[in-house]
């Protein structure tokens, strides 16, 4: 597998590609990760924090289960409609409860992974507000294999970081990973859920 980066820098908040050795994105004005991996770059800013606009979203197509539950949301609502419009017209109310059966199952299990989606990204957007800092290293950086997107695999990246002397771990995805086992990296957590956990800037996340 190519784990060649870009000729750019892909800014992780918003995708925009910026020149190599910018601070900051020029269109979001968002920090980039350190381009070499002997440094983790500059300090996070103390909480509260800004997140720039428009991570939110970015971070949703990003995030299988969520989108997966949309697609399978969508794919149920027209069995909701068309299938007790067509037993109405027909009488055939075993075709409604054939059809409506199954629309329901996909528009429950869609609503279920589209709400995890959701609550995935309010956890994450708030530990960037509110998270505290603590300083952390790569562990692995692997191909996912249980991902593939137009025959590529996106990196998984595994960190591992202490609070309070307890070792926690977490782990991410990217594509053009720009950090190695043995990087430090910047790692936010949640005050309350230590487990819960950032990376700071985070890593790229979308192909390109």
């Amino acid at each position: 597998m190519d784990r060649s980066q870009p000729p750019y820098s892909v800014c992780p908040w918003c995708g925009t590609r910026n020149l190599w050795g910018l601070l900051e994105c020029r269109r979001c004005g968002g920090p980039q990760p350190a381009v070499e991996t002997a440094d983790a770059g500059p300090n996070p800013p103390p909480p509260p924090r800004s997140v720039p606009p428009g991570y939110a979203r970015h971070l949703f197509f990003t995030h299988v289960i969520g989108l997966v539950g949309a697609i399978f949301f969508v794919t149920g609502l027209p069995f909701l409609v068309i299938f007790p419009a067509v037993a109405l017209a027909t009488g055939d109310w075993l075709f409604l409860a054939i059809g409506g059966s199954l629309g329901a199952l996909f528009a429950m299990i869609g609503g279920l992974m589209f709400a995890a989606g959701i609550r995935h990204v309010g956890r994450t957007i708030e530990t960037y507000r509110t998270g505290l800092t603590a300083r952390g290293a790569v562990v692995d950086v692997v191909p996912d294999r249980s991902i593939t997107v137009n025959g590529r695999n996106p990196w998984r990246v595994t960190y591992t970081y202490k609070v309070m002397g307890i070792s926690h771990g977490g782990n991410t995805h990217t594509w053009y990973p720009l950090v190695e086992a043995g990087s430090p990296v910047h790692v936010l957590y949640r005050p309350n859920e230590p487990d819960v956990s950032a990376l700071y800037p985070p890593l790229y996340a979308r192909r390109s």
